[in-house]
């Protein structure tokens, strides 16, 4: 492990784990493509079913996992996650989804536990009105985007995937169009 740009230290191989919807999974992509160029650090993804196909291509993913997540029991999942954390031993382990299956990972995870916390109950509290407190803090992470980088990072990431022919994409801020 080495320290780079005052980031910290990372592995030089990382697990990232990320579940989640389509578009959650595709703004991974970004983070993994500048921790690669900025870290030199390679990747191995492990993801739901469907979606190991998006980093197909991806010049830092040097292996991806899928698992039927939603369809497997507390025991399977726990199983699975055992096998992966033996064979990926010493390896770092980037936690970007940061749930209960995600901490069933970490905790038999061997190697360093990067984790990325989502803020999700000062989300939720912050749309649900009870903004005081939380939207000060929400603020300080916050990450401005302009519209047209995020269409360009999904259309990449899209058409980075081998699994899909697509001659044109349509993004719009509420919704992917494939034509």
């Amino acid at each position: 492990m080495e320290e780079r740009n005052g980031i910290g230290r990372l592995p030089a191989r990382q697990l990232m784990v990320r579940f989640g919807h389509l578009g959650d999974v595709i703004l991974t992509t970004g983070v993994l493509f500048w921790l690669g160029e900025t870290c030199g650090t390679r990747f191995h993804v492990l993801t739901g079913n469907g979606w190991g196909d998006l980093f197909a291509g991806h010049p830092y993913v040097n292996g991806i996992v899928s698992l039927p997540i939603k369809q497997m029991n507390a025991l399977a999942l726990a199983r699975a996650f055992r096998t992966i954390a033996r064979e990926r031993d010493n390896w770092g382990l980037l936690d970007l989804h940061g749930n209960l299956r995600t901490r069933l990972l970490r905790g038999v995870w061997q190697g360093p536990v990067f984790a990325y916390h989502k803020m999700s109950l000062e989300r939720r509290l912050f749309l649900a009105g009870l903004r005081q407190g939380c939207g000060a803090k929400l603020r300080r992470f916050s990450v401005p985007e302009t519209v047209g980088e995020l269409q360009e990072r999904i259309i990449n990431a899209i058409k980075a995937s081998s699994d899909f022919k697509i001659k044109n994409v349509n993004v719009h801020v509420e919704n992917v169009i494939f034509t």
